[in-house]
C-alpha cells in the first residue's frame, strides 16, 4: 500500500517506446548553453544530474488504458497520457493545423510554469520530444514547490485541501494571491494557515498600504489636490524620492526588476513592502496634517510624493493584485485605460505624472476578523477554509 491508500497493481503490457537516450548528451549541451533554463537553480541542478546518470528510453503507448488518444496507425495502442498533454503545449497554439502563424507567434513559450514534482516530464521528457519534432524549446522553465498544510502536501486522500472558492468568498481574490505569492516562495515548500494569512492581509496590506491610502486620501481633500511643485522643484523632489536619503525608490525598482526576472516573486513583494514601510515614515515624519496650517505649499508636496509612491508600488503591485491596483492607480488620478501607465517605465523622470488628484472611497482592504462572524456562519465557513490547519 503506497502513502494515499490506493492499492498498487503491477501489469505487463506491449509499447512503443521513444528514443529518449539518444537525447541524453543533447540535452545536457542544452543545459550547458541555457544556465537559467530552469528556475530556481536548485531544479536545473538536479535535473542535470538525472540526465548524467543515463536515460533510458520512454515507453509512450499503452494497451490497458482504452480511453486514452488513439495511437497513431495502431488502434490497440493509446498515447500515454504525459505525451498527449505536454504537446497540449503546442497543438493548442495552432501546431499541426492551418493556424501556422499563430503557433509562429506563440511559440516558443517564454516561460512555463510547473510544481517541482512534474519538473522530469517538463526539463527532460519534453525538450527531448521537441528536440526530435525540430521544434525551439521554451525559454524558461519556473518550478515552484508544493502549499503544504501542516506541513503535508495537501491531498483529497489526507482530507486536507484548502477550498479556494471558500477563500475567495471569505477574503477576496487579490488579498490571497497577494499572500500565495509572498509566502509560498518558489525555492521551497510553503506552509498554509489561516493564520498566516489573516496576519498578512492585516499588517502588509490593510495598515500598510491601504491606511496610508485612506489617510493621504482623505487629508487631500482639506488642500488642493496633491500635485508636485513647479517644475524645477518637481527635479529635485524626484530625485530626492528616488535616492536612498529618502525613500529608495529606485534601489526598490531594480530589485523587484530583478526578482521578478529570476521568478523570485516573493522577493519581489518583500521589496515593494520595505518601499512602502519608507513611505509610510516620510508621511509620518513630514506630518502633513500640522503642515496644513502653517506650510500650505509644504503639505502639499508631501501629498504629491506619497500620491508619487503609491503609484510606483501599486504598479509593481499590479501583477498580483490586479483590480484593487486598478482601483488604486484610479484613485490618485492614473489613468488607466492608459496601458503605458502600468509598466515600470512610466515611472521613469521623463515620464513622471505631474499632478494626483486623490479621491476618498471605500477601504482597499478589510482587516480579516473572523471572530465577529455570528456563530452560526463560521460553523460553516470555517470547515469550508480548512481541514487540519490551526487557527
Amino acid at each position: 500500500m503506497v502513502k494515499c491508500g490506493q492499492q498498487t497493481v503491477w501489469i505487463s503490457e506491449d509499447t512503443y517506446y521513444f528514443k529518449l537516450s539518444a537525447f541524453q548528451d543533447k540535452l545536457l549541451r542544452f543545459y550547458d548553453e541555457n544556465p537559467n533554463f530552469i528556475t530556481p537553480k536548485e531544479r536545473q541542478n538536479e535535473v542535470m544530474r538525472f540526465v548524467e546518470s543515463g536515460l533510458k528510453d520512454l515507453s509512450i503507448s499503452r494497451t490497458t488504458v482504452p480511453w486514452g488518444v488513439p495511437f497513431p496507425h495502431d488502434a490497440k495502442h493509446t498515447i500515454y497520457v504525459w505525451v498527449e498533454a505536454l504537446c497540449n503545449y503546442i497543438t493548442a497554439v495552432g501546431y499541426g493545423s492551418d493556424i501556422v502563424k499563430e503557433f509562429q507567434e506563440l511559440w516558443p513559450a517564454d516561460v512555463q510554469v510547473l510544481g517541482k514534482d512534474i519538473v522530469r516530464f517538463h526539463a527532460v521528457y519534453w525538450p527531448a520530444l521537441l528536440m526530435a519534432a525540430g521544434l525551439e524549446l521554451p525559454k524558461k522553465l519556473l518550478v515552484h514547490g508544493w502549499i503544504t498544510v501542516d506541513h503535508q502536501k495537501m491531498s483529497k486522500s489526507l482530507g486536507n485541501v484548502v477550498d479556494p472558492l471558500a477563500l475567495l468568498s471569505t477574503y477576496g481574490a487579490d488579498p490571497v494571491r497577494y499572500y500565495l505569492m509572498k509566502h509560498i516562495p518558489i525555492t521551497h515548500d510553503g506552509n498554509f494557515s489561516i493564520t498566516d494569512l489573516e496576519q498578512t492581509i492585516t499588517a502588509d496590506l490593510a495598515n500598510t498600504l491601504g491606511n496610508l491610502f485612506n489617510r493621504a486620501s482623505v487629508l487631500a481633500q482639506s488642500v488642493v489636490q496633491g500635485t508636485w511643485p513647479d517644475d524645477a522643484q518637481k527635479i529635485i523632489v524626484f530625485h530626492r524620492l528616488l535616492g536612498a536619503e529618502y525613500l529608495g525608490e529606485r534601489l526598490c525598482l531594480e530589485e523587484y526588476y530583478n526578482y521578478m526576472n529570476h521568478g523570485l516573486l516573493h522577493l519581489a513583494l518583500q521589496a515593494v513592502q520595505t518601499y512602502l514601510h519608507s513611505l509610510n515614515q516620510y508621511f509620518h515624519a513630514k506630518a502633513p496634517w500640522k503642515l496644513i496650517k502653517t506650510e500650505y505649499t509644504s503639505s502639499q508636496e508631501v501629498l504629491g510624493v506619497v500620491a508619487r509612491g503609491l503609484h510606483a508600488a501599486a504598479v509593481m503591485l499590479w501583477p498580483f493584485m490586479p483590480a484593487t491596483m486598478l482601483k488604486l492607480l484610479s484613485s490618485i488620478g492614473v489613468d488607466i485605460t492608459d496601458a503605458a501607465s502600468l509598466r515600470l517605465d512610466a515611472l521613469t523622470l521623463n515620464n513622471a505624472q505631474a499632478t494626483y488628484t486623490y479621491a476618498v472611497i471605500p477601504p482597499l482592504f478589510i482587516k480579516p476578523e473572523l471572530a465577529k462572524i455570528p456563530e452560526k456562519k463560521m460553523e460553516s465557513v470555517v470547515p469550508k477554509l480548512m481541514a487540519h490547519a490551526k487557527f
